[in-house]
């Protein structure tokens, strides 16, 4: 007990002050675990590439070229010369999952595409209007 009457009231402070730091430094999650607009995955716009082409049931051909971000247009057409064009498609990527949400597709009940996504591909299954409509796979440019 000796030695703790050497201190005062506020060395004793400074000496609890530092020790809560110590433990708060201790259980903090490193620094990369933070996601900002500074500091996000390269490696998800690398996966999304600025042009997609591709195709779907029925023989349906697509191209997607990005705009922004997330955010592409797109442009489909068959062999009966139908062409459709939608200037809002957004791709999702989480991990090696993608999803495509074209809002105005089918008219306007909106179409959803999932899949497998890697360097260069993706493909998978997609929904009109809730229904399942067919299998779609895309190569991916950068």
């Amino acid at each position: 007990m000796k030695a703790f009457q050497t201190f005062d009231g506020f060395k004793l402070i400074m000496l609890f002050m530092a020790l809560v730091f110590m433990i708060l430094l201790l259980n903090m999650p490193p620094v990369i675990d933070y996601v900002t607009a500074q500091n996000l995955p390269t490696q998800v716009e690398s996966l999304r590439g600025r042009e997609w082409i591709g195709a779907e049931c029925c023989k349906w051909q697509f191209t997607f070229t990005q705009k922004s971000g997330p955010f592409f247009k797109a442009k489909w057409w068959n062999p009966n010369g139908q062409q459709l064009a939608d200037d809002n498609i957004i791709i999702n990527i989480l991990n090696d999952t993608v999803e495509i949400i074209r809002a105005g597709g089918s008219s306007a009940g909106g179409c959803t595409y999932r899949g497998t996504i890697r360097v260069g591909s993706a493909g998978g299954e997609y929904w009109c209007n809730g229904r399942s409509a067919g299998t779609w796979s895309a190569v991916i440019r950068p």
